[in-house]
């Protein structure tokens, strides 16, 4: 079953489901959007109910804000389509396009959600490349809605080596002075360190964003995407959205305000093929564009 979600200024059909563990085994059926809080409930028949794939922007409690709210001129987006142009139109791409600069620790999916951004291509479960250095992609575009009233232009995607550590990390922000930054953050993985490695790459931003104003400035979003979603149980994912929320405020709060660090959105993600298809990684992708475009 396809359900629409109201995303900003659209609105996004995307599957999403949660799974019933009983004595007759593993069933699938929908839900409502915005899960909210990730939590375990009982079914109509007494089995727990394993609930992911919310498709909201924030996770818990946080919703979209004030701003996004108002946004309500609405259309639908089925999917998301990924572009290469040619020639002036290059050249006007790469002039007005931004810089996604894709961090985090080794293993948490970068390179597949670069490679997703860049051609909208998924790979199979277990399909692993390493990464050695920093990988930039050529100017592309994305376009979202039937009508394409949403265009987001890409100068470049930097993909960066996992195998260096959260304060090198965030250094490149510092060095690239990107438009966007996207963390990867590998639920699959304990939760104590993704939460070590966050909060040294947190604490290493924060003297980054003091030292230059104008990297500050030029840095229009951050987002944290938790990937690998199903990997982990609702408990666990609830736990770690609200540790990796403390760390954002703990850190970044004073260098970019309180409300901006509150808008910091955390997002469900699978960035591998699976029967639920691309429709998480659309929503990042939804937000990403979203945001860099208002």
């Amino acid at each position: 079953m396809r359900r629409p979600y109201l995303c900003a200024s659209l609105q996004c059909t995307f599957e999403y489901s949660v799974e019933l563990t009983g004595a007759s085994g593993v069933q699938w059926m929908p839900v409502s959007p915005f899960v909210g809080a990730m939590h375990a409930s009982p079914s109509p028949n007494g089995a727990p109910i394993r609930e992911y794939g919310s498709v909201g922007w924030c996770l818990g409690e946080r919703r979209m804000s004030a701003r996004d709210k108002a946004a309500s001129d609405i259309s639908e987006v089925p999917a998301v389509r990924h572009g290469r142009p040619k020639g002036l139109a290059r050249l006007r791409t790469y002039a007005t396009g931004k810089e996604i600069l894709v961090l985090g620790p080794s293993s948490a999916g970068k390179s597949k959600f670069a490679e997703y951004l860049q051609f909208g291509r998924l790979h199979p479960e277990g399909e692993r490349e390493m990464t050695y250095g920093l990988t930039k992609s050529p100017t592309f575009t994305l376009t979202l809605g039937v009508d394409g009233r949403l265009a987001l232009n890409v100068r470049r995607t930097v993909d960066t080596p996992g195998q260096t550590g959260p304060v090198q990390h965030a250094g490149l922000v510092g060095e690239r002075k990107p438009h966007a930054v996207v963390v990867m953050v590998d639920c699959s993985k304990p939760i104590a360190a993704t939460i070590h490695w966050l909060d040294l790459f947190c604490d290493r931003l924060d003297t980054v964003l003091r030292k230059g104003h104008h990297i500050r400035n030029k840095l229009r979003e951050i987002v944290v995407v938790l990937n690998k979603r199903d990997k982990i149980d609702p408990d666990a994912f609830e736990e770690l959205t609200a540790r990796v929320r403390g760390v954002l405020d703990r850190h970044l709060t004073v260098v970019l305000g309180p409300e901006r660090t509150a808008a910091i959105p955390l997002l469900e993600c699978i960035c591998v093929q699976g029967p639920r298809g691309p429709a998480l990684i659309d929503n990042v992708l939804a937000c990403l564009a979203e945001r860099l475009t208002q």
